[in-house]
Order: structure tokens, then C-alpha cells, then sequence
């Protein structure tokens, strides 16, 4: 007996699902139909059998029944009445009982939008330009509709919408954009078993039978040419037509294309009209965007010949070049011969001379009776950063005299002075220096802004509350920038520090204070912020600056109305162990401002008896910003001033010398300038009038002096000139009066004129080399376009790491960054933790360790050529005032190719 093993491929189809889904493809014999017309549809089905046509929209608005013996076949419905836009034919197919096809559903619809009536609503319109006109002409247009309408014609610059892939919008297609179909079907009819008696009759697919299955500031701005656009505005027009006029600018040329789009009567409509732009001669000019006073240049002029039938003359074409007052031309060239058709380059020879500001140059062409012109414009800028200087101090004689530190080119030109019985006047320096800091890390964001919270109910000050409103609205925007999702703030972005970070508090004390002023802190900001307070409130503190930290969190909570009383002993246990002496540091006040906020006020006075009893070091070592001696003893006073006035109001000058000597010295930060002007606010708050006045008056090289201001209480301002030899502050004591002396203040902010006669070196040391790619490197200058790489080389005179480093790298006229060298942002160049690439400089930040050096790498390439001066770059720590380094200035020579 023999025995053969074998094997079935495949089921039986009475084992098959039956939820193979039935299509059924439905199409339209056109996109538009008008009310009254059969719509017309082609069904293509699995199977026969019958079915219902709908026109459906937000409800059924007509229906037909009907029943196909063929898989294929055309169906008709009418179009209702007062149809209007799109609508939805809907055919739902059901299969016949004798129908084989059994395995998949009984049920197959399809739906396909359509158009009623959409030729009803349209506008036709009639646009008429000028085939052709030249630059510097005035463009009429003319826009006509059959009813009248109102309309918008706007033109655009053909090569902005070849960039954009801009078309003419259908206002038509917009008002009758198609709208949802809102009819909900229900049905069963997918449910209906097959007859039984056709299962018998189909076979079983398997073995070898059946059939086959089937993705970044230059304050002179130059005045920029403005993009070749036009917009009129809503018109009205009608059958006799709308004018328009449109002034075509000297500096264009090509094809210039008109629109409009109208509504009127009972339609919209659109039209387009292109004129080409084309004068006898199309120039060129190369022309640096930026310059220095004393920069000379070789400005290139491509002038192309379109003169047309003007025999041999129009070859013969004459250039010139006229400017501004501060633009000397030195040379001009010979006519060219340049023929109808061709184009030549001249070349003209200009020096760079004063007012800074806006130059305009305007290049001349003519041949042949016929002339073009051509207005560029460069932005002329001192070869040194703005720069604000402050000079504070105290004086008890009658008369004190100041000198004034600069000389400065009359723009932007900003001279004060100021002085007052009471050092609150010292603010206002530090007010004007915060607000042409010119950086924007978040502390600078915040401090910039403390003025404003401060000092907006003080008149002197030039502040009010509007102003002040919108300037914070600012600066909680930009601060919610900074804000990451666990609330705590980034330096630079949202990139925050996890632990003990001082920033974070900083900012909150900065919200908690504007708050309590009465503005409105975004509460998304705020809340936020003072649940990462608790948390910093919560750590376990290392170090005398993060115990610091988390006193002034927990102080910011208690003033937040949150009781923080497990908080407060739990960092007193901690300073307990770490430094039983703890009473006589940075964190006494704070936990004294904290005990005051709780009415726990005999702990309080007790943390301050003993914080005033102790000996202050005379020389106080700090390594980061939040710990520069100027800013807490600053903070020390205000915190006395607040929540001590009794003590507070007695202090006297020299109390107070711990931050007036800073404040003389200029030692201040961006931080500890806030700090102070806080101090001085508050204690200024706490001072009884004196009866002591005091007077300004302005000296003159020539002994003649002039009076800036009477004596008087109070604040007193006065603005010197540029002429002034000297500042003499007067004082005036009544009888009686105690001996007390005043405050002063000068302050200039501005551009020097001149280069530095020498390099500076305190800390730091900085140079700029620049060197050709080529080893060989051009003798007589480097030819326009050709790149040269830039070093800038930063070393660190001082033993300790310095932080927070900013490098301005101003370049010379002329010259660019080549595209790729370098980026801004961060990263952008090795070593560096940010770039900031702006028109005419680039700002480096990084830190650097003691003795270490740092060499930042990128190329320039000149674009225009010329002798120009090559800036001295800046270096500055942000945080320690007096460490600062400045280059030589240097000469920079580029020639035509």
C-alpha cells in the first residue's frame, strides 16, 4: 500500500469576508451647471443593481431614484432652483439579488462636488497700461468695470512674483469657495446577506486553477531703495473707467505688472495688465554700502545702451556723478564709447567726507539728445562704536568743577549734567547708559527695563505710565522667549539652567516688582516664574553665592503673600552649619527683609544689628556678576530702605560711600547699575528736605560761562555744548542748614571723532590680522571679489577666568562678510557662545580662561574698490567694567578686477 502526502493552497471562498469594500466611481460631464440643466453623471459600479442620486448640501435639495442592468451607465438630475456656489451630487448603489459578485458589500456610494450658477457672479474688468515707459516717469493706469465697483489696483515687481510664484487671486473663487457637505447618511443596507444558493456556484482559488487576485545696529541708515511696488487703495469704477498713477523709481527697469480686483453689482472679477520698464540707458553703479569718514573708493558704472535710431552719436555716451555735500568726486571719466546694444563699465573716484548719515550719489548718462540717471545711496558712519561715558561724584565746597572727558561728532551727540542735594539724580546716568547698553542677554533685558519700572512716577526723569506700559509689554514678550517650560530663564534662549540659578530669581524679583506697580504681567509668565521660586526655595544650597540665591527666592515668595516660614529655617539650619557667622553676609539682609515681611520683627531688627555692627573687608574678591561688591551693597540698601526706614533715613554720606565710590569710579554693570538705581530710589524716598540748593553753569574755553541752571532745591539738568572747558557745580547752604554736601553727574554719549593714538590693554589684549588666502597675497591691493581671511585674536592679560566677553568687529567700508564664513547665532563661530552678524559689524561673545587666548576666523571680501579704514575691534567684559582692550586702527587697499 502506497501512501502519497499532499497539500491545498487556498480557502474556499465561503470562508472569505465579507466586508470587501464595493467602490463606486461617480464622475460629472463638466464643473459648471446653471439651475433648470440635468447634470449629467457617469457610474461606474462592482456590480448592478439600483440605486438614489442627491444633490445634497447643508440638506438634501433633490433626488432620484434609479435601477442599471449594467455595471456602466449615465444618470441625469436637475439642478434646483437658487443653487448658488458649490454643491454635492451624492449616488448611493445597492447590488441587485441576482448579482454574483456576493463577497463584498452590498452597498457602494460616491460623492463629487460641483458648480451651480458660478458664471452669475462674475465682474468682467478691463485694465489698461502703457506697453511701454521709462524709469523716472509717472505709470497711468486705467481700470474699467460694466457696473460700478469698488476696486484695488496694485502692481508688483514681475521678478519679486517669479520669486514668490505670485498669482492673480479669483475674488470670485473666494466668496463661492466650496463649502462642507453637512448631510449625515445613515443606512443598513451594507448589512443584507446574499442568496444562500450562489455560495454553491463559485469555486475555490488555490493550487494552479481560478484567476490571479488583484514627503540679523548701524544708527546712520542709509535710505534704502524701496521695493517696486504700488497699491492704490479701494477706488471706485464704472464703464467710464478710474485712473490711477503710479511714479515708476529712477532705479528700475524691467516688467512691471498691474492687478485688480472689484466687486460690483452682483459679481467680483479680476484683471492683469504687464508694461515693460525701459529707458535709453540702464546703469549700474557699485557703490559700498557703508563707509568712514575719509574712506576714498573707486565707484564702477555699467551702462548699458538701449538708444534706438539715433545713427552714430548714441555711441558716443558722457557719464557723471553728483552728491551729497558729504561726497567729493576727484575724478571723473572721458566719454565712452559704448554702442546701441552693448554696454561698458566707468569708473569714478569719490572721497568720503562729513555730516555723517545718508549719502546720495546720482550717476548721469547721455548720448544722442537722450539721458537716464540713477540715485544709490550709502550709509556714512564713524569708524568707532557709540559710546556713553558717566562721571559721578560728591562735592561739599561751594564751587566744583568737572571736565568734559570727549569730543564727539555732533550726531547723536547727547551732553548732560545734573545735580542734586540728593543722590537720586545719580539715576538718571545710569538710566541713559542702561538704555544704549547695547547687548541683550535676559539680565540686560532686565535691567535695561529696571529704569522704567523704577522711575516712571518721577517727572524729572522724563518717564510716564503710558510709556512705561509699553515698553514692559515688550519686555514680557521677550522674556517669554527666554522662559523654558520648568519656568526657569535661559541667558540667551529658553536653554535654562536646571539648578540653583540666580537668573531665574532675577527675573522674578524683576515680574514680583511690576507687578506690585500696578502693570500687567502676563500671568502665563508669572505663574510659572514663582513656581520655579519654590523649587529654588526647596534645594540644598552649595556655596556662598547659590545660599544667596535661595535667600533672595525665598524673600521674593514671602513678598509674592506665600508663607515661607519651613523655607526660612531650613536655610538658617543650613547657614548654621556652613557659617556660624552668617549674620555679617551677603544673605543677612535677605533673611531679614523675610523675617520683616512675616511680622516676625524682633528676628528681623536682631539679623540687621548685627549685620550693621560687623567690619566690612576693604577689598572684597569676587569671581561672578551677581557678586560684584557695587551691586550688594547697593541691594543692602535698599532692602535697609524698604523694610528698615528708621534706620535707613540716618544714614549719611558715609554710609552711602560704598556705592558712591563705585558709581564715581564708573565700576557699575549693566546689573549693578539696575541695583543702584534701586538704592538710590529708595533711600532718596526716606530724605527730608534740607533747604540746600544748588546751581550748574557751563564754563567756556574762552572764560565765558553761561548758566545751565539758577539755584534751586531739587533736581537740577542742564544740557552743555561742545565747547565747554569745564562744568561748575555750585552749592548753596542756607544758615542753619546741615552740613551736608551735593550730588553731580556728567554725562556724554556719542561718536569720537578720530582714531585711537594708542592701543588699550587692561586685562585683555586684542588685535585684528588680516591675511590673503594666496601665500603670495597682492602688492598693490586685492582685487574687488577676491577673499582674505580675518583673524581676530583676544588674549587674557589676568590670572582668573574672565566671562561674559564682548568683541565688536566693526568693518571696514567697502567690504563684506563672505556668505559661509560665518554664522550668527549660536555657534557661529569656533569658540564663540554667540554671533550677532549685523550690516556693518559683528559681535563675538565667549569667555575665556586666565592667561588663555582665543582666535575667532572668518573671510571678507571687498565689493567696491578703494583705501579705507580698517576699525579698531573692541573687546569688553560685560561685568567688570574696567577690563577692556581696544586695536589700532589700520589702512585697507582694493582695486578694480
Amino acid at each position: 500500500m502506497a501512501a502519497c502526502g499532499f497539500t491545498v493552497t487556498g480557502k474556499g471562498d465561503g470562508g472569505r469576508s465579507l466586508q470587501q469594500n464595493a467602490e463606486l466611481t461617480l464622475k460629472t460631464a463638466r464643473q459648471d451647471w446653471q439651475s433648470g440643466e440635468n447634470l449629467e453623471v457617469s457610474l461606474r459600479a462592482p456590480f448592478t443593481g439600483a440605486g438614489l442620486i442627491t444633490i445634497e448640501l447643508e440638506k438634501v435639495l433633490g433626488w432620484k431614484w434609479f435601477k442599471s442592468a449594467d455595471k456602466e451607465s449615465i444618470q441625469t438630475i436637475p439642478v434646483p432652483e437658487g443653487l448658488e456656489g458649490t454643491a454635492y451630487v451624492q449616488a448611493a448603489f445597492v447590488r441587485a439579488v441576482d448579482s454574483p459578485e456576493i463577497f463584498m458589500s452590498p452597498l457602494s456610494y460616491a460623492v463629487q462636488p460641483f458648480r451651480a450658477n458660478y458664471a452669475r457672479r462674475l465682474l468682467p474688468l478691463t485694465l489698461e497700461v502703457p506697453e511701454r515707459i521709462r524709469p523716472g516717469e509717472t505709470l497711468r493706469a486705467i481700470l474699467r468695470s460694466p457696473v460700478p465697483a469698488r476696486a484695488v489696483v496694485y502692481a508688483v515687481d514681475e521678478g519679486i512674483h517669479q520669486i514668490t510664484n505670485y498669482t492673480l487671486p479669483n475674488p470670485r473663487d473666494f466668496f463661492l469657495r466650496p463649502r462642507a457637505l453637512e448631510v449625515e447618511t445613515s443606512q443598513i443596507l451594507d448589512l443584507l446577506i446574499p442568496e444562500y444558493t450562489l455560495l454553491g456556484r463559485s469555486r475555490a482559488f488555490g493550487g494552479d486553477g481560478g484567476p490571479e487576485l488583484n514627503m540679523n545696529l548701524n544708527p546712520f541708515q542709509r535710505k534704502r531703495e524701496a521695493p517696486v511696488v504700488y497699491w492704490s487703495g479701494l477706488v471706485s469704477t464704472s464703464p467710464d473707467g478710474v485712473a490711477v498713477e503710479y511714479p515708476v523709481p529712477d532705479y528700475f527697469a524691467g516688467q512691471l505688472t498691474f492687478m485688480a480686483v472689484a466687486a460690483g453689482g452682483e459679481g467680483y472679477g479680476a484683471a492683469q495688465a504687464k508694461t515693460i520698464v525701459r529707458g535709453p540707458f540702464v546703469l549700474t553703479p557699485n557703490v559700498p554700502v557703508f563707509a568712514a569718514p575719509g574712506d576714498t573708493f573707486t565707484l564702477s558704472l555699467t551702462v548699458a545702451n538701449n538708444v534706438e535710431n539715433a545713427g552714430a552719436e548714441a555711441a558716443r555716451v558722457s557719464t557723471r556723478l553728483t552728491g551729497t555735500p558729504n561726497i567729493t568726486v576727484t575724478r571723473s571719466p572721458d566719454p565712452a564709447d559704448i554702442a546701441p546694444g552693448r554696454e561698458g563699465t566707468v569708473r569714478f573716484e569719490i572721497t568720503v567726507g562729513e555730516p555723517l548719515g545718508n549719502a546720495s550719489l546720482t550717476f548721469h548718462a547721455d548720448a544722442a539728445g537722450q539721458s537716464a540717471e540713477r540715485t544709490v545711496t550709502l550709509s556714512i558712519r564713524p569708524a568707532s562704536p557709540r559710546m556713553t561715558t558717566v562721571q559721578s561724584g560728591y562735592y561739599r565746597q561751594p564751587d566744583h568743577v568737572v571736565k568734559p572727558q570727549r569730543t564727539m561728532y555732533p550726531e547723536f551727540a547727547a551732553r548732560e549734567a545734573s545735580v542734586s542735594a540728593l543722590p537720586m539724580n545719580l539715576a538718571r546716568g545710569l538710566a541713559q547708559w542702561l538704555e544704549e547698553f547695547p547687548h541683550d542677554c535676559t539680565e540686560q533685558i532686565i535691567s535695561r527695563a529696571m529704569p522704567r519700572l523704577l522711575l516712571h512716577t518721577d517727572a524729572s526723569f522724563g518717564f510716564d505710565r503710558a510709556a512705561a506700559t509699553a515698553d514692559l509689554d515688550r519686555v514680557f514678550a521677550r522674556l517669554r522667549g527666554r522662559q523654558a517650560a520648568n519656568g526657569r530663564f535661559g541667558p540667551w534662549s529658553d536653554a535654562a539652567e536646571g539648578s540653583l540659578d540666580f537668573l531665574t530669581v532675577y527675573a522674578a524679583d524683576f515680574l514680583l516688582s511690576a507687578k506690585e506697580a500696578g502693570f500687567a504681567v502676563p500671568e502665563d509668565l508669572l505663574r510659572p516664574t514663582v513656581k520655579s521660586l519654590r523649587e529654588i526655595a526647596a534645594m540644598n544650597p552649595q556655596g556662598t553665592l547659590e545660599q544667596t540665591t535661595q535667600a533672595r527666592a525665598i524673600y521674593l515668595l514671602t513678598r509674592s503673600g506665600e508663607v515661607t516660614t519651613n523655607y526660612l529655617l531650613n536655610l538658617r539650619d543650613t547657614l548654621e552649619k556652613a557659617d556660624p557667622a552668617w549674620r555679617t553676609g551677603p544673605c543677612a539682609l535677605w533673611m531679614a527683609g523675610t523675617h520683616a515681611l512675616l511680622r516676625q520683627d524682633k528676628e528681623a531688627e536682631a539679623i540687621v544689628k548685627d549685620w550693621r555692627a560687623a567690619k566690612k573687608p576693604a577689598l572684597r574678591l569676587w569671581n561672578f556678576w551677581q557678586e560684584q561688591p557695587l551691586a550688594l551693597d547697593a541691594l543692602d540698601l535698599a532692602l535697609l530702605s524698604r523694610h528698615f526706614p528708621a534706620i535707613a533715613g540716618k544714614l549719611n554720606y558715609d554710609d552711602l560711600q560704598p556705592v558712591l565710590t563705585g558709581l564715581e569710579k564708573a565700576e557699575f554693570n549693566t546689573y549693578s547699575a539696575a541695583c543702584c538705581i534701586q538704592a538710590l530710589k529708595a533711600w532718596s524716598g526716606l530724605q527730608q528736605k534740607s533747604g540746600v540748593q544748588t546751581s550748574l553753569t557751563e564754563l567756556g574755553a574762552n572764560a565765558a560761562s553761561r548758566l545751565l541752571a539758577p539755584p534751586g532745591a531739587g533736581l537740577l539738568t542742564g544740557v552743555f555744548t561742545e565747547g565747554a572747558s569745564g562744568l561748575q557745580f555750585g552749592l548753596h547752604r542756607p544758615e542753619g542748614a546741615p552740613d551736608l554736601g551735593a550730588y553731580y553727574q556728567v554725562v556724554e554719549s556719542g561718536f569720537d571723532r578720530g582714531l585711537p593714538a594708542a592701543p588699550v590693554r587692561n586685562g585683555l589684549e586684542i588685535a585684528r590680522r588680516c591675511t590673503a588666502l594666496d601665500s603670495q597675497g597682492p602688492k598693490d591691493g586685492l582685487p574687488v571679489g577676491t577673499s582674505v581671511k580675518m583673524e581676530i585674536l583676544l588674549r587674557n592679560l589676568t590670572g582668573a577666568e574672565l566671562e561674559n566677553l564682548a568683541i565688536v568687529d566693526l568693518l571696514p567700508g567697502g567690504w563684506e562678510v563672505k556668505s559661509g564664513s560665518l554664522r550668527p547665532g549660536p555657534g557661529g563661530a569656533p569658540g564663540a557662545d554667540s554671533v550677532d552678524m549685523r550690516e556693518d559689524r559683528n559681535i563675538f561673545y565667549c569667555g575665556l580662561a586666565g592667561r588663555g587666548t582665543r582666535v575667532f576666523t572668518y573671510q571678507i571680501r571687498p565689493v567696491c574698490a578703494g583705501a579705507v579704514t580698517v576699525p579698531p575691534v573692541f573687546a569688553n567684559s560685560l561685568y567688570r567694567p574696567a577690563v577692556q582692550a581696544r586695536s589700532m586702527a589700520d589702512k585697507i587697499k582694493s582695486v578694480p578686477q
